[in-house]
């Protein structure tokens, strides 16, 4: 195997980088017809979970910047997806709800999405997908907790 291929075998960054820019372009063409794009359709399936969140959770469980957050907000409220209400007891915190419509295409929205999962699952026994999933799951647990950009 030349240094090359090896190089690319081995490069976690890349890897990971290959397979989300593959599932972004499938869930893109996955839910044009619904007009909801690849960024958007994490937040509705947190909302389904945890309605009336503040946008102040979405940045920090998706790990975004808060105007990447607002605009994918707007977009989806533009699309009646989503409205915000103002926090009674402070004015400047806005949570996020789904709306009827959301509620009516979300069965087929995760069902078109897990098409995905089911994809990258096929052909590894379970044992593989919970070692990948371990793995996985680690490595986001230590970025997360190594926010400010320095490596431990």
């Amino acid at each position: 195997m030349s240094k090359h291929n090896k190089m690319n075998q081995t490069n976690v960054g890349r890897l990971i980088s290959i397979l989300h820019r593959h599932a972004q372009m499938f869930h893109n063409q996955q839910l044009k017809d619904l007009n909801i794009s690849a960024s958007e359709f994490p937040f509705l399936m947190y909302l389904n979970s945890i309605d009336g969140v503040t946008q102040e959770t979405f940045a920090q469980f998706y790990g975004m910047d808060k105007a990447a957050v607002t605009r994918t907000i707007q977009s989806l409220e533009e699309k009646e997806l989503v409205y915000r209400a103002k926090n009674k007891e402070d004015m400047r915190c806005n949570h996020i709800y789904l709306t009827d419509k959301a509620r009516l295409i979300l069965p087929e929205l995760k069902e078109r999405v897990d098409r995905w999962s089911a994809y990258l699952k096929d052909g590894l026994d379970e044992k593989e997908v919970d070692v990948v999933l371990s793995v996985l799951n680690r490595m986001v647990e230590k970025v997360e907790n190594n926010r400010n950009g320095e490596l431990k």
